[in-house]
């Protein structure tokens, strides 16, 4: 999965996000959660 980041000159906090992985087809899920954080100035 890529989630391209795009920078700005606004000042900004930590930004975090997550990603489920749910409902495989013809697979298994070992791990189905991932959280990223973004720091300040992306």
């Amino acid at each position: 999965m890529y989630i391209p980041i795009l920078d700005d000159n606004t000042a900004e906090g930590d930004e975090t996000f997550q990603v489920v992985l749910v409902n495989p087809q013809g697979a298994t899920i070992a791990q189905g959660t991932a959280t990223d954080t973004n720091k300040d100035n992306d």
